[in-house]
C-alpha cells in the first residue's frame, strides 16, 4: 500500500472559521471517518511549517486518490489540494520487475533508424 501526502491550502474564509476553537471539535474523526470510507488509513495530521499546509499521511490504494481530491475540491474549502503518492521500496522492486518483459517490446518516441540499426549490432 502506498503512502499518500495530500496538501491543502485553506481558503481565506476557512480560515476565519477554523481560528474558533468550536469549529475545529470533532473534525480530526470527522476526517478519519471520511478517508476510511474510501477505503484508506489515516495515518497523521501535519502542518508543515515551511509552507503552512494542512498535510493528511494516509496509507492506502493510490487508485483511490482521485475520489479524496474530487469530495475536497467540491467543499470549495481549499484554495489547493494535491496528492503526492509515494510507493515503498518493495512495491518499485515488484514494478521493475514485472517491467522487464513489456520494456523490450517498447520503442521509445526519441528513437530514430539510426540508433535502431545501432542496438541490432
Amino acid at each position: 500500500m502506498a503512502l499518500i501526502l495530500f496538501r491543502l491550502q485553506f481558503t481565506e474564509k476557512t480560515k476565519r472559521v477554523l481560528a474558533d476553537p468550536k469549529a475545529r471539535v470533532g473534525r480530526l474523526e470527522m476526517i478519519q471517518g471520511m478517508v476510511g470510507e474510501l477505503g484508506f488509513e489515516f495515518v497523521e495530521l501535519c502542518r508543515s511549517l515551511s509552507t503552512g499546509e494542512i498535510i493528511w499521511l494516509l496509507r492506502g490504494s493510490a487508485d483511490n486518490v482521485i475520489l479524496v481530491q474530487e469530495l475536497l475540491e467540491r467543499t470549495g474549502a481549499y484554495e489547493r489540494t494535491s496528492a503526492e503518492i509515494l510507493e515503498t521500496i518493495d512495491t518499485i522492486r515488484n514494478a521493475q520487475k514485472r517491467i522487464e518483459g513489456i520494456s523490450d517490446n517498447f520503442r521509445p518516441p526519441d528513437q530514430d533508424e539510426i540508433d535502431r540499426m545501432l542496438l541490432d549490432e
